[in-house]
């Protein structure tokens, strides 16, 4: 299967048959793989590499930081209401998204001339246009964390996902970014390592390359493989 067969499966398993209120950008993020955007339209879903100088990509890299919250959140109930907002032409719901859209542009114009500061000033106006979407996508306890990660010196954040919780993403410089994970984790929060991928999905077994291979009838149940 091809990266977009992978994005498209998955996305009609999620959509077609569960049903969810949601979109095709988490599907197609991790299919591909990268820095990528991401154009959606009625007639399917494009996708075209950020060309970011590998010097900014890896300064980029190393001043995000994300944190887990220590909450999960029931994203379906923020999307829903998020999608009703739309289809009742909600017109605050309707200019916060169409200033979003206005940012993912604005970024990759940043990100391919290595304004990194720009980048900054849209990620945090991008979250307070996403806070106007739905009841619930932040909170207080949320609100303080970003208050406080500001006051320690990061530059920006946001939650990511549907909001409500989960993990914050934060710009900050490398000179701060001892302050901000003291303060943070004082008040809770997990700092988790991570790395951009540039792989996406990859096949980590093809199993037409071991054909008619099994294991002896008298294995554990669990370690029997067996394929047609």
């Amino acid at each position: 299967m091809t990266k977009q067969q992978v994005a498209e499966l998955a996305s009609y398993i999620e959509i077609g048959k569960m049903g969810m209120p949601i979109g095709k950008q988490d599907q197609y993020a991790s299919a591909f793989g990268g820095l990528n955007k991401i154009t959606f339209t009625s007639d399917g879903v494009t996708v075209e590499q950020v060309r970011i100088d590998p010097e900014v990509r890896k300064t980029l890299e190393r001043r995000l930081m994300l944190f887990f919250t220590g909450s999960s959140r029931e994203s379906t109930s923020i999307l829903k209401h998020q999608r009703k907002s739309t289809q009742d032409r909600d017109e605050s719901v309707l200019k916060a998204l169409h200033n979003i859209k206005q940012v993912a542009i604005d970024v990759q114009s940043c990100l391919e001339r290595g304004d990194l500061d720009e980048f900054a000033r849209l990620l945090d106006y991008s979250w307070q246009e996403k806070r106007r979407l739905a009841p619930g996508l932040s909170t207080g306890f949320i609100d303080e964390l970003y208050t406080l990660a500001l006051e320690k010196g990061a530059a920006a954040g946001k939650i990511t996902g549907a909001g409500g919780g989960g993990f914050m993403m934060l710009y900050c410089r490398e000179e701060a970014q001892d302050a901000v994970t003291v303060a943070l984790e004082e008040r809770g929060l997990k700092r988790m390592n991570f790395h951009f991928d540039q792989q996406g999905a990859t096949v980590v077994l093809n199993v037409a390359n071991f054909n008619n291979l099994w294991v002896a009838p008298y294995a554990e149940p669990e370690a029997q493989f067996h394929t047609q």
